[in-house]
């Protein structure tokens, strides 16, 4: 298959839950906030809902984790 890169429209490819769009030449993640309670149950289930296998946005991730980790420390449940 063969592309024209001024008239094509570039393809995008997904792969792992995250989706690689190859005109911009960027990553796309797909974070699904539905309406989740401020609880532990609910940081706790946005946090690990996100599928970042290769760490690109683990800068982000890592901030929730520490979130969650100050509610426990703080006793808010």
């Amino acid at each position: 298959m063969s592309y024209k890169i001024n008239t094509d429209d570039l393809p995008m490819e997904r792969s792992l839950g995250i989706v690689w769009k190859t005109e911009m030449d960027t990553f796309d993640f797909d974070v699904q906030l539905a309406d989740k309670p401020f609880t532990r149950r609910g940081v706790l289930s946005v946090v690990n809902n996100i599928f970042d296998p290769l760490g690109f946005i683990a800068p982000i991730t890592v901030k929730g984790k520490m979130l969650f980790r100050e509610f426990m420390s703080d006793g808010l449940n």
